[in-house]
């Protein structure tokens, strides 16, 4: 069956943009390059950027050396060569400075600052009586 012109020049500029990929991925050398830096040095969107990376794993011309954290989460960094991938759990644990532990912090500060006022209002308490309101004397039942 014959390709059609749409066809072919669908394939060739599929294959123009995986060359792309190729060269920015060779020029990051050993120290790697991920998705999101491929896609914007190729001008193309990062779902068309992952369907090309598979297919370069899958003819072995591209591993994952290991994985980083990236705005936080964990992203792959692709290195040109033969090799194993690196094992995701093997990567990096994540920095302690999520907005989870950030969240958390903030609540032991205003635990430790109601605490604090606690405390005083406790003491407050302990020396103050009531007064009779001058206003209200007139009143039966003022204190």
């Amino acid at each position: 069956m014959e390709l059609t012109a749409a066809q072919k020049n669908h394939l060739a500029r599929r294959a123009s943009r995986k060359t792309e990929v190729l060269k920015c991925i060779q020029a990051s050398h050993k120290s790697g390059v991920h998705l999101a830096v491929i896609s914007k040095n190729v001008g193309v969107n990062r779902k068309y950027i992952s369907d090309v990376l598979r297919e370069l794993k899958a003819e072995q011309r591209i591993h994952v050396a290991r994985w980083e954290t990236a705005g936080g989460t964990q992203v792959a960094m692709y290195v040109y060569g033969k090799g194993f991938d690196a094992d995701k759990s093997t990567s990096k644990p994540r920095p302690t400075n999520t907005a989870h532990a950030k969240k958390l912090k903030r609540l032991a500060d205003e635990e430790q600052l109601a605490a604090i006022v606690r405390r005083k209002h406790d003491q407050w308490l302990k020396t103050w009586h009531p007064r009779p309101d001058q206003a209200a004397a007139w009143m039966t039942n003022a204190v």
